[in-house]
């Protein structure tokens, strides 16, 4: 589905879900004027069926938002807008009940053509206060609601068919500030807003000639919301169309959102096949960013939980852990320097019950320890060509080379043995394999009695263990304390490879 952009629904759906912008200015006339030009900015033009002159403001009927994206087109109606200037250097906004909004799109994206699907949603707010302070290039908006709910009004496509279809999204406490800086292209934001809660409920049908019984489900509780954006104008209109154009010099858009307590359930049911997913977390955080630098990207969440079952998983699966996270920041444009990428994972103290265990260690044999993976790596990329826009079958060779890697922090534990690594390395240009020039350390502690377990639990025969201490012995040395051993695997211009200083290659 697209992006639902357009600029009444930064007043609404955005607000509540991101503290997205809003667009108005210091009197009633200028503040129409203003949200007309931006709207032509940003690609998002807006109108109004017909503007009324009170003596405190306008009154906006029929106001309406346009966005074409590719193929898809997205339009957002309300009856009326009204702009009352309060007297005390403020402007009040008030919206008509009901706020509508309209997607439509390909069914098949290869067929723009073929049959479009049109998706209408409604919004309601109840406590709805929203203002515009300040001057012209210098804005301040601050809204607020008790209450804001979606649900989905007619969902159709080109025949006629209507999908049995509920959604509801509510978000309740929402409180948050907009400022704007500058003026056309060149005008930048900041936002930043606190929700109560959010819930979404989603619940659906397939037709019943296909399936009389099927049925899908959606739920899910966000708690303690706080989110933060900024970008500027010229970046948001480079975001619409950003598959077939450059980046401007100052694009930069990005965001942060943290919770206090995420729950979910989703089922699926269908004859006598079945599936569900429940599971949550005691918080977390999540950011974005896109710019010259890259796409950047950060997901992280406390003592998050999966429980999962089906007619198809032969036991119900059980997994948790005390933290989890991924990252990453990958370079999206050429440069005549290497540019920063980084990757980092990070889960710590994982476990799964028994029954997991069970399949291969009936026997209870090896130990049940939590499990713990993390990897922080960064380094270079030289990159020769622009990921923005590239068509893969045009590729004549890869559109960039890795110029260093550092293995900041590497950790595996698991069944009471672990591994820990770090390293450097740089890579010499023009090579069609990309060979390493640096130093990579090991540590390894617990696998001899890990060995020794498998053993005794039927996993590894007592030969294969043998290989195995064996194969370690060539290439290892004995650490500090019992059962540990290190290694420096050092990888040396021209190819060669040794390991403690014996030659592996």
């Amino acid at each position: 589905m697209p992006k639902l952009n357009c600029l009444t629904c930064s007043l609404s759906v955005a607000a509540m879900l991101v503290g997205a912008p809003a667009i108005a200015d210091i009197t009633a006339a200028e503040l129409w004027a203003e949200w007309q030009a931006n709207g032509i900015t940003i690609g998002q033009p807006v109108s109004a069926a017909a503007v009324e002159t009170t003596p405190n403001g306008l009154v906006l009927r029929g106001y309406a938002s346009t966005t074409n994206e590719g193929n898809a087109v997205t339009s957002g109606s309300l009856d009326e807008v009204r702009l009352i200037e309060m007297g005390d250097g403020t402007v009040s906004i008030e919206l008509s009940d009901v706020y509508t909004l309209v997607a439509t799109f390909p069914e098949d994206a290869d067929a723009p053509n073929g049959n479009l699907i049109t998706v209408e949603l409604e919004v309601r707010y109840d406590g709805l206060d929203v203002r515009a302070s300040g001057s012209v290039g210098a804005l301040v908006y601050d809204y607020s609601a008790d209450t804001i709910t979606m649900t989905d009004g007619t969902i159709a496509d080109t025949d006629g068919v209507e999908p049995d279809i509920a959604i509801a999204v509510v978000a309740t406490g929402l409180s948050a500030s907009y400022a704007q800086s500058g003026l056309g292209d060149a005008a930048t934001f900041a936002s930043s807003s606190n929700m109560n809660s959010l819930a979404i409920d989603i619940n659906a049908a397939p037709p019943p000639e296909e399936s009389p019984n099927g049925q899908f489900k959606f739920s899910m509780l966000m708690s303690d919301i706080a989110s933060t954006g900024r970008g500027s104008f010229d970046g948001l209109s480079a975001l619409a169309q950003i598959s077939t154009a450059g980046l401007p010099d100052s694009f930069d858009l990005g965001g942060d959102t943290s919770y206090g307590e995420l729950t979910y359930d989703l089922s699926f049911e269908d004859g006598s096949d079945a599936f569900r997913a429940a599971g949550g977390n005691a918080g977390g955080a999540m950011a974005f960013s896109i710019s010259q630098d890259g796409v950047g990207y950060d997901l992280s969440a406390n003592s998050p939980r999966v429980q999962v079952a089906g007619s198809d998983i032969p036991f119900p699966i059980d997994v948790s852990a005390e933290s989890a996270g991924i990252s990453f920041l990958i370079p999206l444009l050429a440069a005549d320097t290497p540019s920063d990428m980084a990757i980092g994972i990070d889960y710590r103290n994982l476990t799964v019950n028994d029954a997991i265990w069970s399949m291969f260690d009936p026997g209870a044999i090896i130990p049940r320890d939590p499990a713990t993976l993390v990897l922080n790596v960064t380094g270079t990329v030289q990159m020769f060509m622009d990921l923005i826009g590239l068509d893969p079958e045009e590729l004549t060779g890869p559109p960039g080379e890795l110029r260093s890697v550092n293995i900041e922090d590497a950790q595996l534990s698991v069944a009471g043995a672990a591994l820990t690594a770090d390293g450097d390395f740089t890579f010499t240009p023009n090579q069609v394999m990309p060979m390493p020039i640096g130093m990579l350390n090991l540590n390894l502690s617990g696998a001899n009695a890990l060995l020794d377990r498998l053993v005794q639990g039927g996993v590894l025969r007592p030969e294969q263990a043998a290989m195995a201490r064996g194969m370690s012995g060539m290439f290892t040395r004995p650490g500090p304390s019992p059962d540990t051993l290190e290694t420096t695997i050092d990888f040396l211009p021209g190819g060669g490879i040794t390991a403690n200083g014996i030659p592996l290659q």
